[in-house]
């Protein structure tokens, strides 16, 4: 049997409620005799039960297996059936078969997020804020993200049928599928005469320090003086990639351990000298959806003294799967074996790290969402930006009034973004970051250029980054 040790990512899991504590019998610890126990009511249920239609083995041992792991009280631990197995794996290796596009649930259709740049999905012209009807003939009224995945994705070289609804326009179209890189890393320049540059780590499958490492030699050859670390809405992944992705940014202590049950779980994971990435301060950014293996990253630059955190509290996963696979019938488990620690002692489950310099990101006000929608549906930027290559403040301000003329109200900055979206759509790519909607972003950029004009890059003379010695446990 077969097992790795993963930090599998936050999931949203319905968890039942804990059963009453219940008297335990004086032999709980005979294995034989309560095996023996559980054959004999399952005998009982399957030649005397009256219902029929329930009493199917595998329900109702798959409903015993959950019933055992659910008295653990840890959502992480938990029976997975092979189709949710396969979907971690595609998840982890950073590429599967589908067509290309980020997708969330509305009233009563699926909405396109944004299409990935260079996918059948971008490459047929859908565009962030379109709806997805139908596919293969299925109303999505009643779909939810995972079911609509599933029938997105399938065999590179196959076909899918999909309706949507672009505006008030409906229209139908068929996309081939191809093979997707999951792209776990982003990187760009954010400010040129300072050297400040941006990466952003989605989660940590087996390629992501390798992805990480190589946008890094990228930066440097830019100019990188500081980084901005974006770890917001990171779920986690492997537990090594955490780790391999710390190590380039950190040369010396450690970077994480783990303390468990068994001695082969109480390891170890200390730095090398062995990258150049550690002579630039970082800035991380972090949110209530930064999780697990971003947590191990984002506490051990801080811990080291290599960066501050800005923006809110942590989720706080702070413990370790090993997930056995290759059981009967192909089924996987996953099992909590440890407990994680930053490298000043911090136990961080259910507490999360806390920001060193806290900044909230308000959510889009609704109508200013709704109005962004339908200024997309109705092609206004489109037609703008049809035979221009850029645009000038004075444009934004044209484009307000005529947003204006048509009963809505967006801010300025909003449609600032939309230009962007569409004239780096027009170079086959997606938008990065944006400073003009993202305080947070705009906190951190702020403290990035203080750091350099003040400390002149100089890590050892920055106050907020000095290597912490112990943390609250």
């Amino acid at each position: 049997m077969k097992f790795r040790l993963w930090l599998v990512p936050l999931l949203v899991l319905n968890l039942m409620g804990a059963a009453s504590a219940e008297k335990k019998d004086l032999d709980d610890n005979n294995l034989a005799a309560y095996l023996q126990l559980f054959n004999q009511v399952l005998e009982k249920i399957q030649t005397g039960y009256y219902d029929t239609e329930k009493i199917r083995p595998g329900t109702l041992i798959r409903a015993a297996i959950d019933g055992m792991l659910d008295s653990l009280d840890d959502q992480y631990t938990r029976l997975m059936v092979p189709e949710d197995y396969k979907d971690m794996q595609v998840k982890t290796q950073g590429k599967f078969g589908g067509v290309g596009m980020v997708i969330e649930k509305e009233d009563t259709a699926i909405r396109i997020v944004y299409p990935i740049a260079g996918t059948p999905a971008f490459n047929a012209g859908l565009q962030p804020g379109d709806l997805i009807i139908a596919i293969e003939d299925q109303l999505t009224d009643t779909m939810d993200v995972s079911g609509a995945a599933d029938l997105l994705r399938g065999t590179p070289g196959t076909e899918v049928r999909v309706t949507a609804m672009h505006g008030k326009k409906k229209f139908d179209l068929t996309l081939k599928r191809a093979t997707i890189p999951i792209e776990s890393v982003t990187a760009d320049v954010i400010d040129t005469a300072l050297g400040i540059h941006y990466l952003r780590v989605k989660d940590f499958t087996e390629h992501s320090a390798r992805d990480v490492e190589q946008a890094l030699k990228d930066l440097a050859s830019r100019g990188l003086a500081a980084l901005i670390l974006d770890l917001r809405n990171n779920p986690g992944g492997l537990l090594e990639s955490a780790s391999d992705i710390s190590d380039l940014f950190v040369d010396t202590g450690l970077l994480v351990y783990t303390k468990g049950r068994l001695n082969s779980q109480n390891r170890t994971f200390p730095a090398s000298a062995r990258n150049d990435f550690t002579t630039f301060p970082v800035v991380v950014v972090t949110n209530g959806h930064t999780a697990s293996g971003a947590e191990i990253l984002a506490g051990a630059i801080r811990d080291s003294g290599r960066g501050v955190i800005v923006g809110t509290r942590t989720f706080g996963k702070g413990v370790v799967q090993s997930v056995y696979d290759h059981l009967i019938l192909d089924y996987a488990v996953t099992v909590t074996t440890a407990t994680y620690y930053t490298p000043s002692g911090a136990m961080i489950h259910k507490k999360g790290i806390p920001p060193d310099i806290e900044v909230e990101q308000p959510p889009i006000p609704k109508e200013i969402q709704e109005a962004l929608y339908k200024i997309r549906g109705e092609d206004i930027i489109l037609e703008f930006s049809k035979n221009r290559e850029s645009f000038a403040e004075s444009d934004v301000k044209d484009i307000v009034k005529t947003i204006q003329s048509k009963k809505m109200e967006v801010p300025e900055p909003y449609i600032r973004y939309l230009l962007k979206e569409q004239f780096m759509r027009k170079k086959g790519k997606n938008v990065v970051f944006d400073l003009d909607t993202d305080i947070q972003l705009q906190r951190a950029m702020q403290i990035a250029s203080t750091f350099l004009r003040v400390y002149k890059g100089s890590r050892a003379q920055n106050p907020l980054s000095a290597p912490v010695v112990s943390r609250e446990k």
